[in-house]
């Protein structure tokens, strides 16, 4: 296992009510939520265990674990990292004198821990960071350990329960924790508490036999409580097609991904309202166009204290499903997810769309198409299938050829055109490719890179502009058959601190989101296509 160095007190980290004030100024609360940055949260490698061993003294102890989640194939699950550590935590922790250490399986770590006010998080939020640590992949069950002590004064954290902000209707000891990568793409998020104090079996530790012990007639017996009607609620996400270029399944990840945000959510809730649920697992089902989460609350009338909350919640759960932080128009939805009705409903256990009452009920759903752009600026058919060509709907992100660079993929495709028999339809030849781009940044974009199908190297392109005013970034000359477009890439790549969504004219609020057109030879066609980032 990877052992790393060094320790920090924090005299010197910012601790006056002035630097703070500033800190909050700073804060703009975009991102709302831990990590309070734009990454990867829910899917990876590396996760903290849920429990974490306190040894006295202030210093408590996290094991982290590394296990690929069957059937992903992401980088977040093949070939991240884990560059850093962040907690979240209550900023008055960082007062003057007060020490944090950190190791990483017995050995401090190379830079110690750093208090941070991170500047997307709403005012008043804050981060204790362990950074530089160097795990990866063979450091299953590497043990990461804090220890607190206050100032001389008293002043500073020194429990657990006193640094850290608790998820939702979480005890005070509870810690959310992200793992960063080196690259900053994922940051899974894992909840950590401490374990559930065992009772010790009754006369733990005597020996011998016990003289019979007489004890007074019990008492007549209470009538029987009435008993608890239970209520099983369950939450569907729905796709429901209307008319896709490109149909799509929901697979075992995003199903897995989505049945865990359901339940944390839900039993976190609960617990917070003191609305119990029987004592057994929730049940998952999926299929290739819904996901449902089902669980069993003791008593149907304690259920009903969440009702207000589910009402407002599903919408929450729909802008994840989507992707959408808008006001959920339907237009800032992936690619992926054009032509579908995307539906959360929450109700009793039964089958869509028929789904029977039960004690806590809401819907919502919005209709994801793709929105009119002023693209391409030409005059010609550009109406998605009128040639065989067109794009996935999907951006695939790699790295460039250089630390400093990112690569941004399209995947060409070919399909059948809605008129095989007229001058469009019957098109064989892919001439050339153009991009919607803000030409503000023309300078980000440092190649274009393509490769037909039929080879196995990208080659890389001094990047060409249209003429001012166009937003046109061009693939130019393709020449492409059938056969090459079968699988073909077009990749932009980018300075790697370049946002994708703001090169390609993206939507604010929208997942990042590009538009690309498809030119027969003699220009007269040029079906327009989106992809969203994957």
């Amino acid at each position: 296992m990877t052992q790393l160095y060094s320790a920090v007190d924090f005299r010197t980290a910012p601790h006056d009510l002035p630097c703070r004030r500033v800190a909050d100024a700073q804060q703009s609360g975009a991102i709302p939520t831990f990590p309070y940055f734009n990454c990867a949260r829910w899917i990876s490698s590396y996760r903290i265990s849920p429990n974490f061993k306190a040894y006295g003294g202030g210093t408590y102890c996290f094991t982290l674990t590394v296990k690929s989640p069957p059937g992903c194939t992401s980088y977040c699950c093949t070939k991240s990292d884990v560059k850093k550590i962040e907690f979240n935590v209550r900023r008055e922790c960082n007062v003057l004198g007060a020490v944090i250490k950190s190791t990483v399986n017995g050995a401090p770590t190379r830079i110690g821990p750093a208090f941070e006010y991170p500047p997307a998080g709403p005012p008043g939020s804050a981060i204790l960071r362990l950074t530089q640590l160097g795990l990866g992949p063979g450091d299953d069950g590497a043990q990461v350990c804090l220890t607190l002590a206050a100032n001389a004064l008293g002043r500073g954290c020194s429990t657990l329960e006193e640094l850290c902000v608790p998820p939702p209707g979480r005890p005070g000891s509870t810690c959310s924790v992200a793992l960063f990568d080196s690259q900053l793409d994922c940051c899974p998020i894992s909840t950590v508490s401490a374990p559930i104090p065992q009772t010790p079996p009754l006369l733990a530790g005597r020996d011998g036999p016990f003289p019979p012990t007489i004890y007074p007639p019990p008492p007549p017996p209470l009538p029987p409580p009435a008993t608890p009607t239970p209520c099983t609620v369950c939450a569907y996400l729905t796709l429901t097609p209307s008319s896709p270029i490109y149909p799509i399944s929901i697979t075992t990840e995003q199903c897995d991904n989505f049945a865990e945000i359901i339940t944390a959510d839900v039993s976190s809730q609960a617990e917070m309202v003191a609305a119990p649920l029987l004592d057994m697992p929730y049940t998952t089902s999926c299929s290739e166009t819904q996901i449902k989460v089902c669980g069993t609350f003791k008593s149907a009338v304690e259920t009903a204290s969440l009702q207000t909350w589910v009402t407002s919640r599903v919408a929450h759960w729909l802008s994840l499903a989507t992707g959408d932080s808008s006001s959920g128009s339907g237009g800032s939805c992936p690619a992926f997810l054009y032509g579908y009705r995307v539906t959360v409903t929450v109700g009793g256990d039964g089958q869509w769309p028929t789904i029977p009452a039960s004690c806590l009920s809401a819907s919502v759903s919005t209709v994801c198409e793709a929105q009119p752009v002023p693209y391409p600026k030409c005059a010609c058919n550009s109406r998605p299938r009128a040639t065989p060509f067109a794009a996935i709907p999907l951006i695939f992100k790699a790295p460039g050829r250089t630390s400093s660079t990112t690569l941004y993929c399209f995947t060409t495709d070919v399909i059948s055109p809605y008129s095989s028999t007229g001058s469009c339809g019957s098109s064989t030849t892919l001439l050339k490719a153009e991009i919607w781009a803000n030409e503000a940044k023309r300078r980000k974009v440092v190649a274009i890179a393509v490769q037909p199908a039929n080879s196995t190297d990208l080659t890389f392109h001094a990047p060409t502009w249209g003429a001012v005013g166009e937003q046109t970034l061009k693939a130019t000359p393709l020449m492409w058959d059938l056969t090459q477009a079968n699988g073909g890439k077009i990749c932009l790549e980018l300075d790697k601190a370049t946002d994708l969504g703001s090169f390609c004219n993206n939507v604010p609020g929208s997942p990042p989101t590009c538009w690309i057109t498809f030119f027969s030879p003699d220009k007269k066609c040029c079906p327009l296509f989106a992809a969203s980032l994957m």
